[in-house]
């Protein structure tokens, strides 16, 4: 007889499922819009990651009679890289206590909020004049344009456009932020 080693003793181990959906952010300021590009989670049990799961998930969770500790990190896209997923720092990571049954479907709502820590020196809109106006890279190629057709909130958005020869796209805001400030 071959014997062999799986990742649980049971090879159709009981569970129950965490449901995740819809990410929102709330935000430590009174103005603002909450976007955010949350597209995963990161989920640990017991401080044992469980995996990334792109969203909406229903996570399982193998049954032990017990309480488990959950966590859950909000997932992004590195540098908006479609091959670089990370957990995003400046959020808090969500912890709750469950005890599922067998085949029970456990909602947790994903409600974030950043971390006490995190500076918000700048939140800048687009509808009417803007203080993105220092061009750092003093090149007259990437254009900015204000366009109306990509606005992740109200109508209008900043856009950039990079391409192969023009990799390198420099611009700063001419408000004048003191340290220690928040706006």
């Amino acid at each position: 007889m071959i014997g062999s080693c799986t990742l649980v003793d049971n090879e159709k181990p009981e569970v129950f499922y965490i449901s995740l959906s819809d990410p929102k952010v709330k935000l430590p300021f009174s103005h603002g819009d909450d976007t955010h590009k949350i597209r995963e989670i990161w989920a640990f049990a017991d401080g044992q990651i469980l995996g990334i799961f792109p969203l909406p998930a229903k996570v399982p969770m193998i049954f032990t009679g017990k309480e488990t500790e959950i966590t859950i990190l909000a997932g992004i896209r590195n540098n908006g890289m479609l091959d670089q997923p990370a957990f995003y720092p400046f959020y808090k990571s969500i912890n709750k206590i469950v005890k599922g049954e067998i085949d029970q479907i456990i909602t947790v709502p994903l409600d974030f909020s950043y971390v006490e820590t995190a500076k918000f020196p700048v939140n800048e809109s687009f509808e009417t004049n803007h203080c993105f106006t220092s061009d750092l890279d003093g090149k007259t190629k990437p254009e900015w344009v204000i366009t109306s057709s990509t606005a992740a909130t109200g109508s209008k958005s900043g856009m950039v456009t990079l391409t192969p020869t023009d990799k390198i796209f420099e611009m700063a805001c001419t408000n004048l932020i003191k340290k220690g400030e928040n706006a």
